[in-house]
Parts: structure tokens; sequence; C-alpha cells
């Protein structure tokens, strides 16, 4: 049986398309509770600064994410770690330089950062970019 739902006015008879069906009448959800499998949720273990260093050394990306994550920190418990990451990569970095970009929106920044990067990319450079 299907009925109408309490907003939609009486004298309306089938103009609307939406009903009410009744539901399926049971003591329980449906559900057994043998087939219910619990979920769990596995916390990624904390990293290390070596654990940081190497991961940015070896070119892993994830690693690089995280440690941008840990450098980019407000918590005063990453604060310790993060300078003591950036003293062991500062001499890796070599001739980098730091390049910031900004402007109102629509100015075109990511258009000039993507160009901008595809052309050193071009030209043989390696190329990161952090959006803020």
């Amino acid at each position: 049986m299907t009925k109408k739902p309490k907003w939609v006015p009486e004298e309306a008879n089938n103009q609307f398309t939406t009903s009410v069906m009744d539901g399926i009448e049971s003591k329980h959800d449906g559900m057994d509770k043998t087939s219910i499998k619990k979920h769990v949720v596995k916390r990624k273990k904390p990293l290390t600064v070596e654990d940081y260093y190497q991961g940015i050394l070896n070119k892993d990306r994830v690693l690089l994410a995280r440690a941008i994550t840990l450098i980019e920190s407000n918590a005063p418990r990453h604060f310790e770690m993060a300078q003591e990451l950036l003293q062991q990569l500062l001499p890796h970095t070599g001739n980098s330089i730091r390049i910031g970009i900004s402007g109102v929106p629509g100015a075109g920044k990511s258009t000039l950062i993507e160009s901008f990067g595809t052309m050193l990319c071009n030209l043989g450079y390696k190329v990161a970019v952090l959006a803020v």
C-alpha cells in the first residue's frame, strides 16, 4: 500500500509522483551477528626523523608529503622533529631555490606555475610545487 507524504496537499490527487511505502515488518534489522566484520583501523606507525630523511632521499613521494605536513604543522610536539629533519636535509639542497607566487584570485598564478614548471622540467630541472 502506498501513501502520500505528509507534505503533499490533500487536493493533489496523482499530480505528485512521490509516495511512501510501508516498510518490512521484522523484529531485527536484517543483520546476522555472525556476518558482521569488525572494522579495524590501522594507525600509521609514528615515523622517526631517520624514516623521513631516508624516504626523502629515496624520492618517496608519500614520505615527502608527510614530511611537508610535519614541517607545516603548528603542533608544538612536531616542532623539534621538524627542525631536526630540516637540519639533516639542508646539506642535500644543493643549489635549489624557492619562489613564492601570490596574487588575487583569477590573476593567473596556476597558469604561470604550470608554464614555468613545464619549461624548467623540459630544461632538465626537478620542480616541486607546494600550493597553500
